[in-house]
């Protein structure tokens, strides 16, 4: 509330100094004008002003770092237009290099869970791979077939395999090698598993 008001005295305050200071610094300038003629000869003036004000629009001195400035304007303009259409809307590629690590990730947080079996690492885990099986089908990848109501090990022994497997090839940037290896896990189950272990 304070600040507020302090604001709002600050804001009339000002505007009240402005127009004391507005009047005063005016009559001067008009007093200066008259003394060097200006009002008496209106024409002489402007053309005078104009050219004074082309020489230096047209000097080495502004020419230069005026044009620097507009190159310097018209760069981050471009920079800026780049960047939010770069920001727009992720590719394909990048999505897919993304959902790679998340399975390389997993496949450490399996390695744990299947190590110890620890519930609070099976249910965390299990969450982000419901999250991730969507965002595997998104894309064209086939998931793993394998009941989480089965038994626990032999669903994360299944994921581990899967996430080490195609994520690592996602990581790298084997996208049509990832699918295929996608497609070979999910159509083989747990046969492909017992083979692999």
């Amino acid at each position: 509330m304070r600040g507020r008001l302090r604001k709002i005295l600050t804001v009339l305050t000002s505007v009240a100094l402005l127009g004391i200071a507005v009047p005063v610094v005016a009559e001067f300038f008009i007093e200066w004008a008259r003394e060097e003629g200006w009002y008496s000869q209106p024409g002489d003036t402007a053309e005078r002003l104009m050219s004074i004000a082309a020489d230096i629009a047209l000097s080495h001195w502004t020419l230069y770092p005026v044009t620097l400035l507009l190159g310097v304007t018209i760069g981050l303009w471009v920079d800026t237009l780049l960047r939010r259409s770069e920001k727009a809307k992720p590719s394909k590629e990048d999505r897919l290099e993304a959902i790679g690590h998340n399975l390389v990730g997993i496949c450490v947080n399996l390695d744990k869970g299947l190590a110890r079996l620890e519930p609070d690492i099976t249910r965390y885990t299990a969450a982000r791979l419901n999250s991730l099986e969507e965002s595997l089908r998104k894309e064209g990848l086939e998931p793993p077939k394998v009941a989480q109501a089965a038994d626990m090990p032999t669903f994360m022994r299944t994921w581990a395999l899967y996430a080490s497997l195609v994520g690592t090839l996602l990581k790298d940037g084997h996208y049509e090698a990832a699918k295929d290896k996608a497609a070979e896990i999910a159509s083989g189950g747990e046969a492909f598993i017992k083979r692999r272990t």
